[in-house]
């Protein structure tokens, strides 16, 4: 928050100043009303300037404000001194500045000065007022002057300059003792002054002992200066230093502010505390170009959505200090006063006429836009497949995507595996929360489990969510993609009503929520039978799309279950799927029409060995003709009449044309071919 001084305004002020007025401006511009301290000559109103307004910060810049919203020429502090821009070596100094660190530095010297003088009155109940300590005669000069314009200045002592070497660059070394005497710890991009390796100042921020003035110094070296306000509030925040200077330094400082700055001190001392100014100062960067910007009043008015008069716009931008270079209807080269940093762009110029106009005059209407709207894929398939879940009756979980550190050799994977992880956070929760998952199933089990141990069972779970692996073809060496988990444990359907027994989830239940999940994409999916370390043998298989492994699915192992707290509770079979939902296209949903001419259905029973694939030889019969529109196992049968090695499966193959009705001398020649396919390439033959 900045604070100024009604009192102070007057004095400097040569027309009278309505202070309810003031107020009504200072909210219009944007600036926020802190409140008023009270003293018995003076009230301290504080508002809060925005990062973008560095002018405002200072008695000067209030005052300018209001004269601009009264439409009034402002009256500027005059530094009546005669210098000559001079070379360092007029002051017995050279200097060395980095312009990347320090873009203008003014140094003005003064010689024979006597700091034994009190501070005058007026200047130390002002600084009273604002809560800074009076030091010393031309250090409180400083101070008071910075708080009426705005620039910060520092002075040395010339006679403690050890080398006169004054240079302006990162420090070399790692600690600095400051003016209260306390020690502090530099960092590497931290804008330093010093002398020669001395460092005699951290820039923008607070004085060294080493060239302090005090009741001894004689001759002093004024700096003013403008340095990286980025730097500067970098440094402020990590060193825990905040100053008035930085306050100031880290917002911006006008550096054509800098020479008049340095003026106004040198004259204020001269005044109370005698001395010599030395005739000639050095000056970094004398050059310094002001802003200019083209704006055009069509598009003002365009994006203002209001019909402004262009010379209406000049109007107003010359009442704020602004210059019109050019004039012309279409288009106007604007020149923005020194001290407004905050101006860069034709927008800024834009923003700035509309605080002028007043944003409560701005009439208030809806934006004629059109939108394209782009279609986000990964979270169309993401809601499609939770609507569809919970519409089945699961309970959407939300896990960590941390696990374990020892979650891999908990399931039995091991780091050949598809499913190993081995990607550990370097500052982990917990040992719990230190492995980033390869697999979702796992969180969904420790839910179950949590949720049996407090009396709630039969669960159907799903979560969504990301999976982590290991990719060397990445820039950091991971990826990660969109997973899709679900899990069914325990009663089915209760018994009665002509049940004697109680229905438990089986693997047929998950493979047809896969199926549902499948045909809500419009796609196809295989299960294929593999091993799955986690999986138990006889019901374990993966997921296929496209020839592309996406997924599992089966039943987990009960000695993996009972490795998880509360395992022991679950009394029942677990059984998983788990598929990369990223590989899915909700786009390929298409709806099909029905048949339109009736089918033909024919049953094989066929003799199939124990070790072949339903999938393998399902999808090759679907591959022989178009026109073969449905294939289901209705029976499989193992037992009397039936070879040991061998099963008896009762296959359902149905058969339509989409432009007529087929004859069962087509169909014929159709299962021809599948039955020699069946036999040649997989010794599948019809049961007699």
């Amino acid at each position: 928050m900045f604070r100024y001084s009604k009192t102070w305004l007057n004095q400097i002020s040569k027309e009278p100043i309505n202070h309810n007025e003031l107020y009504d401006m200072i909210y219009d511009a944007g600036f926020e009303y802190g409140g008023i301290e009270k003293y018995e000559d003076d009230e301290i109103v504080e508002i809060e300037v925005k990062a973008n307004r560095p002018d405002v910060l200072c008695q000067y810049g209030v005052l300018r404000e209001y004269y601009a919203y009264k439409k009034w020429k402002c009256p500027k502090p005059i530094a009546d001194l005669e210098l000559i821009n001079g070379k360092a070596e007029d002051l017995g100094l050279t200097v060395k500045v980095n312009q990347d660190l320090c873009k203008r530095m003014i140094l003005l010297k003064i010689e024979n000065v006597d700091n034994n003088k009190s501070t005058p009155d007026y200047i130390k109940t002002m600084l009273e007022k604002y809560k800074i300590n009076s030091i010393n005669s031309i250090v409180d000069i400083g101070n008071y002057l910075m708080l009426e314009m705005g620039q910060p200045f520092h002075i040395y002592d010339y006679d403690k300059l050890t080398n006169k070497n004054i240079i302006v660059d990162y420090s070399n070394n790692k600690t600095f003792k400051t003016l209260d005497n306390s020690e502090i710890n530099l960092l590497n991009d931290t804008i330093m002054i010093k002398d020669n390796n001395i460092d005699i100042c951290v820039a923008g921020i607070i004085g060294g002992k080493s060239a302090e003035v005090d009741k001894n110094t004689k001759n002093i070296i004024i700096e003013s200066a403008c340095f990286n306000d980025i730097l500067i509030r970098r440094s402020a925040k990590k060193l825990k230093t905040p100053t008035l200077s930085s306050y100031r330094f880290e917002r911006g400082i006008d550096p054509h502010n800098c020479l008049l700055g340095a003026k106004l001190v040198a004259g204020k001392i001269k005044e109370l505390c005698g001395g010599n100014i030395v005739s000639k100062y050095y000056d970094s960067n004398p050059d310094i170009d002001l802003t200019r910007i083209e704006v055009s009043p069509k598009r003002i008015n365009s994006i203002l959505g209001m019909n402004i008069e262009t010379n209406k716009m000049v109007e107003m931008l010359e009442q704020y200090y602004f210059r019109i270079i050019d004039k012309k209807e279409d288009k106007l080269i604007i020149e923005v006063p020194h001290f407004r940093l905050d101006i860069k762009i034709e927008e800024d110029i834009i923003e700035e006429l509309a605080r002028i106009y007043g944003y409560k005059n701005i009439p208030a209407t809806l934006p004629n836009l059109t939108c394209e709207v782009n279609i986000n894929e990964e979270y169309e398939n993401m809601k499609r497949a939770r609507n569809l879940y919970v519409g089945l009756g699961f309970y959407e979980c939300i896990n960590y995507g941390f696990i374990p550190s020892d979650s891999m050799e908990k399931l039995g994977i091991d780091v050949n595996s598809k499913h190993y992880s081995d990607i550990m956070l370097q500052n982990p929760l917990s040992n719990k929360y230190q492995l980033m998952r390869p697999v979702i199933f796992n969180g969904l089990v420790d839910s179950l489990t949590y949720n049996i141990s407090k009396k709630t069972e039969n669960l159907q779970l799903f979560e969504i969510g990301r999976v982590f692996y290991r990719d060397k073809g990445t820039d950091t060496g991971y990826n990660e993609y969109n997973s899709i988990s679900c899990l069914i444990n325990g009663i089915k359907t209760n018994k009665g009503f002509g049940m004697n027994n109680d229905i438990y989830y089986d693997y047929y239940d998950i493979a047809n929520y896969l199926k549902l999940l499948m045909n809500s994409f419009g796609q196809k999916c295989d299960v294929i039978e593999k091993e799955i370390p986690f999986l138990t043998s006889e019901c374990s298989g993966v997921i296929v799309v496209n020839d592309e492994e996406i997924g599992f699915i089966g039943k987990l192992k009960n000695d993996i279950i009972l490795k998880y707290e509360n395992g022991k509770l679950v009394t029942s079979d677990i059984f998983i799927l788990e598929l990369n939902l990223d590989k899915l296209n909700c786009s390929k949903n298409m709806i099909q029409r029905y048949k339109h001419y009736p089918s033909i259905e024919r049953v094989y029973n066929l003799l199939v060995n124990n070790n072949c694939l339903y999938a393998n030889y399902k999808k090759d019969i679907a591959e022989i003709d178009k026109r073969i529109y449905k294939i289901n196992i209705t029976d499989v049968y193992q037992g009397k009449g039936v070879p040991s090695d061998k099963k008896s499966i009762l296959l359902k193959i149905e058969y339509n044309d989409k432009s007529r009705t087929l004859t069962a001398e087509e169909v014929t020649t159709i299962e021809n071919h599948i039955l020699d396919m069946l036999k040649q390439k997989y010794d599948i033959e019809l049961k007699l």
